[in-house]
């Protein structure tokens, strides 16, 4: 049977181990709470390694320093889990449970009140992994495999704590100094300890890789100036819309808007200016659009709706509401003042009995509205393949410049310009 100088110090060295690994290993989520937990663990290696000198004259003293030190690794725990999460946190708080526990030392320093300082000192370490189990519970929906590991080792802690507190015996503080052999009992506290340690920890570092994984696929698939899927992203939701079986074919519609005069946005009002239109527009479709529907930052000054279950009457009326949230909201600033920016939409729709489409075919078709809707004056909405017939019509603001319904039949012949040939827009 191991004697307890030895298990303590293979805890000890176990918790020092863990303490660089996570140290190394986590680096860069040093500022992400892993600074705390590094703490955390050396604390726990210090507590250990004057537990295991129990046998010396000085086992009161080295008793309270090392439970004083535990109760320092966990509230050290707690602060990497506030940081972690981000939830703000009194630094003063984590104080208290050291401070109370050294009060509790000093107190019950007789030997005859040994197991009454061993369950009160339980106890307190017991309310506060009860409080990281709640900060990991918050989250209960959205917990990832890294917080139930870490949430195991919380608990596999919390198990040992209430072993010791109602089986005192399980404590070195409890065992007479003469005593140097382990009991299987006590051998499997520390063994549960021992694994406590490596769950958080392990537990920690996926929870800090998973988010930055999360952050780099935000990177790749968000555009972030506005905020909106970029193009890639938005592109994959359209063709897997397009890609649906026919009986599950609804209506669809494809917007791409194109903000006005941007290149005077950004000569005369400076590009933090026209940044701040960009990232106004981001904000403007995020209010105005569903959330079946997806938006998107196209490229440059262009962005693109996919609306699914969405007829051509339905996307012409959304295309004149942004253009009037567009008035309303978009400004650009600059030295003397400022000026309104309006955008200017072209709209393809697809019908649910209509027959096979490509995304190009539809993105090309919004692209000649658009322009069109930049020949027309801008500011307004322009369908393609409309006729005079068309219902969806109704209400465009090219029809009261009373500019003609020719505008908009948009005969197979028009092919828009290359971008270079292209006026300012």
């Amino acid at each position: 049977m191991l004697d307890l100088t030895t298990v303590s110090m293979m805890i000890v060295l176990s918790s020092v181990t863990l303490a660089a690994l996570t140290g190394f290993w986590g680096r860069k989520f040093w500022n992400d709470g892993g600074s705390q937990l590094t703490l955390g663990l050396v604390l726990f290696g210090v507590g250990f390694s004057c537990l295991s000198f129990m046998g010396s004259p000085l086992r009161p003293l080295l008793s309270g320093i090392g439970y004083v030190a535990f109760a320092s690794g966990i509230c050290a725990s707690i602060a990497s889990l506030h940081r972690f999460y981000r939830i703000p946190l009194t630094t003063a708080w984590l104080y208290v449970l050291p401070v109370c526990i050294a009060v509790v030392y000093v107190l019950l320093l007789d030997p005859a009140q040994v197991v009454a300082r061993t369950r009160t000192v339980c106890g307190m370490l017991i309310l506060h992994n009860l409080w990281m189990a709640q900060l990991l519970l918050r989250r209960y929906h959205h917990m990832g495999r890294g917080e139930w590991v870490f949430m195991a080792g919380v608990a596999l802690l919390t198990a040992a704590l209430v072993l010791r507190m109602f089986s005192p015996q399980l404590s070195l503080t409890v065992l007479p100094p003469s005593s140097t052999r382990s009991s299987s009992s006590l051998l499997l506290s520390y063994a549960v300890l021992f694994i406590a340690l490596h769950l958080k920890a392990i537990g920690f570092l996926m929870m800090a890789q998973a988010r930055a994984d999360q952050q780099l696929l935000r990177f790749a698939n968000e555009d972030s100036l506005t905020g909106l899927p970029n193009r890639r992203t938005v592109m994959q939701a359209l063709q897997h819309t397009l890609d649906l079986p026919h009986h599950q074919r609804r209506p669809l519609a494809v917007l791409l808007m194109d903000l006005d005069h941007f290149k005077r946005v950004n000569d005369q009002c400076g590009h933090p200016a026209g940044d701040q239109v960009l990232a106004g527009m981001g904000l403007m479709l995020r209010q105005q659009l569903r959330p079946l529907s997806v938006a998107g930052r196209y490229g440059g000054e262009e962005f693109i709706v996919v609306c699914p279950d969405t007829t051509a009457e339905q996307a012409v009326q959304l295309a004149n509401r942004l253009c009037e949230a567009a008035r309303n909201q978009l400004r650009a600033h600059h030295a003397k003042g400022s000026w309104p920016v309006t955008i200017s939409v072209g709209v393809s729709a697809l019908a649910a009995d209509s027959a096979d489409v490509c995304s190009s075919v539809l993105l090309h078709q919004a692209d000649q509205a658009l322009y069109q809707a930049k020949h027309a004056g801008r500011d307004r909405v322009c369908l393609f393949g409309a006729t005079a017939g068309d219902e969806a019509l109704d209400g465009l603001d090219l029809l009261g410049q009373g500019l003609g319904l020719g505008l908009l039949r948009f005969p197979e012949r028009f092919v828009r310009p290359s971008r270079d040939d292209t006026a300012e827009r």
